[in-house]
């Protein structure tokens, strides 16, 4: 009991400190590219550290399994360089007895990432996406830079502000340039028609139907064909025009944002519903996988540092994990079967790790001893 304890408390240390260097580590990869994003006006500043927030527990119910898988094979590795295993292998405990030590912390963490994946992963998926759909005005608001073009939707659409006062919202000396479809005329749709707007004030307002608009004031608004000699000049005091949102919106229901539920009721009709639900379901079961594959991987060789048996373990990671994401594609595509699906990789990877983790050699023995007894060989 009191080995076990120390097993598991050494185990459990160790996994966190792995996880969190990490999440660390993602978590500044995530920071810049959406600080990139941020840079590019295709998000606003306020949204950066929620969506930085939401993305937290998504990583960590990826990240822990690895955690685990390093944390075995750091902790036991030591044990190898300190002569602890061998200790106990002399005092008569076996590879399994070992496991048997290991696996309930290894339960523990995969309780806890189940609940992650399946429950709450997709709830907050949901949320970072209404977050990304909210209204196109606001989104310009925050995400419009004083002093800068900002060209969105493909070039359709040019915005510009000299000045923004954020406390009451309104932007000074306002360009707008849009692309438009000529429906007056239609013998003159080869050519783009344009429609420039320049005020000295705007604000943003949303109408009871929800739809959004700039409400220029004290400006000037042209609208002609380039090439063409017509054009239309109007002078106005306030003019509202429609806003397009300056962000791609992505979907607001996409399967990782899905229910577990909803997911098992689709999994027949749907190879990507199958595939998700699949995903969420093996992360989990990975856990207890990867303590089993990793435990052998440990053993260090006698004056070899403790060090020794890590790249091996990347190399064997990198091809699991290959063959996760790999199958996932294959089974979204059609070209698995859901049958097989990640199933698979699980089951071969649990093979692979029982082969490594039995010993040949005792198994040899006994076998040798049993039909020395039963005279079959000298």
């Amino acid at each position: 009991m009191i080995l076990k304890q120390y097993i598991g408390r050494e185990l459990i240390k160790t996994t966190l400190a792995v996880t969190s260097v990490l999440c660390l580590v993602f978590l500044c990869h995530q920071l810049i590219r959406l600080l990139a994003k941020v840079a590019a006006g295709k998000l606003s500043t306020a949204m950066l550290m929620n969506i930085l927030f939401l993305q937290l527990p998504y990583l960590l119910g990826l990240l822990l399994p690895i955690g685990v898988y390093f944390a075995v094979i750091l902790v036991f590795s030591r044990m190898y360089v300190d002569h602890e295993m061998t200790i106990y292998s002399t005092c008569g405990l076996s590879r399994w007895q070992i496991l048997a030590m290991v696996l309930p912390s290894t339960l523990w963490m995969m309780l806890l990432v189940a609940a992650l994946t399946l429950g709450l992963n997709p709830q907050l998926l949901a949320v970072q996406a209404k977050l990304l759909q909210q209204s196109p005005t606001r989104l310009l608001a925050d995400t419009l830079i004083p002093g800068r073009f900002h060209i969105v939707n493909g070039g359709k659409q040019v915005y510009y502000v000299e000045s923004i006062d954020r406390e009451s919202d309104t932007a000074h000396k306002v360009f707008l340039a849009r692309r438009e479809a000529n429906t007056e005329d239609p013998s003159k749709s080869q050519g783009a028609r344009w429609s420039v707007l320049s005020a000295a004030t705007g604000k943003r307002y949303q109408d009871s139907n929800g739809i959004d608009y700039i409400v220029a004031e004290y400006g000037n608004r042209y609208l002609g064909q380039a090439g063409q000699a017509e054009f239309q000049w109007t002078q106005f005091t306030s003019l509202a025009s429609f806003l397009q949102s300056a962000t791609t919106s992505p979907l607001l229901f996409t399967y990782a944002s899905m229910s577990s539920r909803s997911l098992w009721q689709l999994r027949k009709k749907d190879l990507l519903a199958a595939a998700e639900l699949q995903w969420r379901i093996i992360v989990p079961l990975s856990v207890p996988v990867l303590a089993l594959l990793a435990l052998p991987l440990s053993y260090v060789r006698p004056r070899h540092g403790r060090y020794s048996s890590l790249i091996p373990a990347i190399l064997i990671y990198i091809i699991f994990a290959n063959a996760m994401f790999i199958s996932r594609r294959y089974l979204e595509s059609g070209r698995l079967s859901p049958t097989i699906g990640l199933w698979g990789v699980i089951l071969f990877t649990s093979v692979f790790a029982s082969i490594l983790q039995t010993d040949w050699r005792a198994v040899w023995t006994r076998q040798r001893s049993y039909l020395e007894k039963k005279g079959i060989c000298a």
